[in-house]
């Protein structure tokens, strides 16, 4: 009951993308996705929770946006 209500999101930042207590929650490519990214020069990193499939995924690289390169590459693989 208390992590529906720490994910769910609460607050509509674009057309079907909320959030949620420091948490987004959307759909990618037809799944609920629950995360957050965060990045500064030299960090990138990427948590996503797919709470229907009970899969989590977290990238963390020593670059600027490579991250968000190998996070597509694991959304095709694993929801493609």
């Amino acid at each position: 009951e208390m992590t529906d209500l720490l994910l769910e999101g609460k607050v509509e930042l674009n057309e079907g993308v909320k959030y949620a207590y420091g948490f987004f929650d959307r759909t990618v490519m037809g799944q609920r996705a629950v995360g957050h990214g965060g990045g500064f020069p030299g960090i990138c990193s990427i948590l996503a929770i797919y709470p229907d499939l009970e899969l989590t995924t977290v990238v963390l690289t020593n670059s600027d946006g490579d991250c968000l390169t190998v996070d597509e590459i694991i959304k095709e693989k694993l929801l493609g």
